[in-house]
């Protein structure tokens, strides 16, 4: 009988929020203080207004490109589709069909989270697939 593992490994379309953010903030610290003088009044406006963590969140936010909540939602690597992700199946033997892989994602699922599972494609090793999964059944896993 063939030994299956059913890897979770997600992945998000182009890069995660929180990658932005870290070269955000490398590039943030390597401003000449001589530049970052002018932006001072400013600076105190926004943190009267937002405070201190709120000034900086808000400017992140803005340098980084996610200033729509829309931006942050995961997209899968197969099809772009906003609100799923990319998971890859894994055999340590050669599948001849994904019959076995909708099988036993039918064994470890629930119904609806299985039919939420959307471009399946074998592997070219034939050891496995990936496949786009529904975020909101995150939870299944």
């Amino acid at each position: 009988m063939q030994h299956l593992v059913l890897c979770c490994i997600v992945f998000f379309f182009f890069f995660q929020a929180d990658d932005g953010i870290r070269d955000a903030f490398e590039k943030l610290e390597s401003i000449d203080t001589k530049i970052t003088e002018n932006f001072n009044e400013v600076a105190e406006e926004l943190i009267e207004s937002l405070g201190a963590k709120g000034a900086v969140s808000a400017a992140l936010a803005q340098i980084t490109g996610f200033t729509d909540l829309k931006a942050l939602l995961p997209r899968s690597l197969l099809q772009c589709a906003e609100g799923f992700i990319t998971i890859q199946f894994d055999s340590n033997q050669e599948l001849y069909g994904m019959g076995l892989v909708w099988n036993a994602l039918r064994r470890v699922l629930p119904a609806e989270a299985v039919e939420g599972v959307r471009g399946m494609q074998l592997l070219a090793d034939g050891k496995g697939a990936v496949f786009d999964f529904d975020m909101k059944f995150k939870k299944s896993f």
